[in-house]
């Protein structure tokens, strides 16, 4: 929720993540949730970034074409 509330605010779509993909997604963040911020770089968030950027192209890019 906080994703898409970020998205919205700044004029993006808010993010779809479909059933079959719910795991993948927790996966990810449960990931990125693990990592200490205090030590870390933004590469550390690279799964959750891409599953997120995979998750707009496959719901969004159809529109703009």
């Amino acid at each position: 929720m906080i994703a898409n509330y970020i998205l919205i605010r700044n004029g993006y779509p808010p993010m779809i993540v479909y059933r079959k993909d719910r795991t993948e997604y927790l996966d990810a963040l449960g990931s990125a949730d693990k990592i200490d911020l205090v030590k870390t770089n933004s590469k550390k968030y690279q799964k959750l970034v891409s599953f997120m950027a995979n998750q707009m192209i496959s719901s969004y890019w159809n529109i703009f074409l």
